[in-house]
Formats: C-alpha cells, sequence, structure tokens
C-alpha cells in the first residue's frame, strides 16, 4: 500500500514539476505558416512574453528553392504582449491581405523555401533548412507537407527553435486558405 500510495505522489509530483517547469519565453516565434494558392502567403508571428516586443530588431528571411541569399522583410512597430501580427505578401487577395497587420513584396515562399525568423540578425525560429531544396511537395511535416498547406504551431510549443529537425515535430498541418 505505501509503495501504490509513494508511486502515486511521484507521479502528481512528475506532473506539478514539469508544467511548473514550462516557462513563457521571452521571445517571439512562427506560430503559423500559410503557403496557400498563387501569393498568398502569411507569416504570424506570437509574443509569448510579459514585455512588448520591439519588431524594428526583428526580419523575416525567405530562401528561395535552397539558396543562402534571401529576400529580407524588415519588421516595424511593437508586438504587445501575448500579442499576434501577421505579414503577408504583398500581391496576395485582397480576402487575405485584409487579415494582414503588414504587407512586403518579399515575403516569397512557396513550400520548398525555408523561412526563418531573425532578431538582430540572428536566426532564432525557421521553417524548412537554408540552403536545402526539398523537391516539389516541400518539407514533410506531420501528416503533410509544407507545400499548398497551413502549418499552425502546437498549442503547447513556448518558445522558438533554429532548428528545423527540432521545430518540425511542433506543426500541426492544416489545408491551405
Amino acid at each position: 500500500m505505501k509503495k501504490i500510495i509513494f508511486t502515486s505522489l511521484a507521479f502528481i509530483a512528475g506532473i506539478f514539476f514539469g508544467f511548473a517547469q514550462i516557462e513563457d519565453c521571452s521571445e517571439l516565434l512562427i506560430s503559423e505558416y500559410v503557403e496557400g494558392t498563387g501569393k498568398n502567403q502569411v507569416i504570424e508571428l506570437y509574443n509569448p512574453s510579459d514585455i512588448t516586443a520591439d519588431l524594428s530588431q526583428y526580419s523575416i528571411k525567405c530562401f528561395a528553392s535552397g539558396p543562402n541569399n534571401p529576400n529580407v522583410v524588415q519588421l516595424s512597430g511593437t508586438l504587445p504582449t501575448k500579442g499576434r501580427t501577421s505579414c503577408g505578401n504583398s500581391q496576395a487577395d485582397p480576402n487575405v491581405l485584409v487579415l494582414c497587420d503588414m504587407v512586403s513584396s518579399e515575403l516569397k515562399f512557396d513550400g520548398d523555401d525555408a523561412v526563418g525568423l531573425y532578431k538582430n540578425d540572428v536566426l532564432i525560429d525557421m521553417i524548412g533548412e537554408i540552403g536545402v531544396n526539398p523537391g516539389n511537395t516541400g518539407w514533410q511535416v506531420g501528416t503533410g507537407f509544407t507545400k499548398n498547406n497551413t502549418l499552425r504551431r502546437g498549442y503547447d510549443v513556448r518558445g522558438p527553435t533554429a532548428y528545423w529537425t527540432i521545430s518540425v515535430l511542433q506543426w500541426d498541418v492544416l489545408p491551405d486558405r
């Protein structure tokens, strides 16, 4: 009986301390990636921290089909605590553009292009692999691919990761919008 009680208490303590160790991150992360038809491309960012983020410190870089010379989208403004902002391709459909907080002609990716979030020119979050062309379907993610799909970050992800081998496990795949 003592063994059962001890095991149960240890299990409950493990759950409690496991959750207690998960802290909100102090860094922005890519929360959604939309690779739709035509130019309907959108990146959504989330601020999980308890402070307002200065977006002028951040940029999104899109690496077309593997090369290391990206298109750069310099962000501006601020993002409040627990807030979200989205950046879309300026040539997207009007029904997509109305959902975007900012637009740029430099936000170009089509499923086989790596997309990175940078802070002060240091990579902090990643979709895909820079310098790699994964082929026509893009990178495999869960039950789908980065091509012609929407990726939404899992609810339990607390911060960014600069490593696709880790990030690839953090996404839910939805049909494109």
